[in-house]
């Protein structure tokens, strides 16, 4: 409807303000076909250079961007590991170590997740850093969902959904086969992924539309299905000797990409602190609850770190230097990480 109405008023608009005085008016019936020409000459070349200027800007604007995301996700040596392809998980293309030379790990720190798995990693890699651990971290991301589906799981169609449930699965072989390889290791696993899709709410970014689990597209079912998942997950988890298991809830998110916010719309570059709550808070409570049942599993929550009272700002002041806490609409970047 809103397309029909934007038609009609251009129409109108195009025929009272171009059409109307180029055919009926004044100006061009008294000029000479000589000035009529040059006139249209100059404004033809004036919209061709509008156009090339606006192109122009845009691919500015695209390396600009490209600049920036590789700086506010890459800055890390840890990131050098994201990989899709499952043949890596686990190999030395997918691990970094921080053990002494010729020494066993005594801490495994497994990252499961999709993409915000990646942007989690450095947050481990500086932990282990930080506390001397005597450590090896494994990513492991990249793909849909991030837990183990349950047979109720269903997403877009049968292949995807077969597609999605058999790489969560190879994922947590891999696993649990580091785990029976290395029994004297204290294995521990980060389950890290972006849960607010399931909340059943519609996303705070303008790019996103809410997700759903179950073959019906309901919010209930959604969560319902996210929940037996996340159970069955830790339950296997559990079963195949993990020591502890840490659940990141939901990252804040913002309406736009934090480039273009900040160059264009500055004052917009914040989600507030209850809009953000209110958005993820099914997927959130779930999560706490589900962790709860188990003795084993803590849960992170990053709005409490990452937002004041009031808002979650887009960009915070780290001594002195403004910092993208992401590096798109809602992946954490690397310092904010």
């Amino acid at each position: 409807i809103s397309a029909i109405v934007f038609s009609v008023a251009a129409a109108y608009f195009s025929l009272k303000f171009v059409e109307a005085p180029v055919r009926f008016g004044d100006f061009f019936r008294t000029r000479k076909p000589k000035q009529v020409f040059v006139a249209v000459v100059v404004l033809n070349l004036l919209l061709i250079a509008s156009a090339h200027l606006m192109i122009l800007y845009e691919k500015s604007y695209m390396r600009t961007w490209s600049d920036f995301e590789a700086l506010t996700r890459d800055r890390s040596e840890l990131l050098q590991f994201r990989d899709h392809e499952i043949q890596n998980v686990g190999t030395p293309k997918c691990r970094q170590d921080y053990t002494a030379k010729g020494e066993k790990p005594a801490v495994d720190l497994f990252v499961w997740g999709n993409s915000h798995a990646y942007s989690f990693f450095p947050m481990a890699g500086e932990y282990a850093k930080d506390h001397r651990l005597m450590a090896s971290l494994s990513a492991c991301s990249g793909h849909y969902l991030g837990l183990l589906p349950t047979a109720s799981f269903f997403h877009q169609d049968r292949d995807e959904t077969d597609m999605i449930k058999s790489y969560n699965r190879k994922v947590f072989e891999i696993l649990k086969k580091q785990i029976f390889e290395n029994p004297a290791t204290r294995h521990s696993v980060i389950l890290a992924s972006r849960w607010a899709l399931y909340s059943g709410n519609q996303p705070v970014s303008t790019a996103d539309e809410k997700d759903y689990l179950d073959e019906k597209k309901t919010a209930a079912g959604t969560l319902a299905v996210f929940r037996e998942s996340l159970q069955q997950t830790i339950r296997e988890l559990n079963a195949a000797g993990v020591y502890r298991i840490l659940i990141v809830q939901p990252y804040p998110e913002f309406k736009y990409p934090v480039l273009r916010c900040m160059q264009r719309i500055p004052e917009q570059c914040a989600t507030p602190r209850d809009q953000m709550i209110s958005y993820v808070k099914p997927i959130h409570d779930l999560i706490s609850k589900v962790a709860g049942e188990f003795r084993n599993v803590r849960t992170l929550d990053p709005v409490t770190y990452m937002c004041t009272e009031n808002s979650c700002p887009e960009v915070i002041v780290v001594e002195g230097r403004e910092v993208p806490v992401v590096y798109d609409d809602d992946h954490i970047s690397v310092e904010a990480a």
